[in-house]
């Protein structure tokens, strides 16, 4: 079971953030934080949804990262990256995965 991080102090959440940005990530697995979505999530891609959803965040100047779930084919486009990355102890068609725009950070 995941634990809930306890927040970071404003000047540990800068260095966190700078770090998670400070590459191009994709396919990772486990989840970004509840919240933060842009309006109108999630999508439905029926395929390739990794590349279909780093697409579309892309396509979105306020789109930070997104997380996506292949078995329930959905997409959330997120406009934050926050520290508190959970679901990394999944297996099969439970993981939900995640990527990061830097070039819109």
């Amino acid at each position: 079971m995941d634990t809930i991080p306890k927040d970071y102090e404003p000047n540990q959440m800068a260095q966190v953030k700078q770090s998670i940005l400070a590459a191009e990530k994709k396919n990772i697995v486990g989840y970004l934080r509840k919240g933060d979505s842009l309006p109108g999530m999630p999508l439905k891609f029926t395929s390739s949804l990794a590349s279909q959803c780093e697409d579309a965040c892309r396509g979105e100047k306020a789109c930070k990262a997104y997380t996506y779930h292949p078995g329930q084919t959905v997409c959330y486009l997120k406009s934050q990256v926050r520290p508190g990355l959970r679901g990394q102890g999944c297996t099969g068609d439970q993981c939900w995965f995640f990527g990061v725009v830097s070039d819109h950070a």
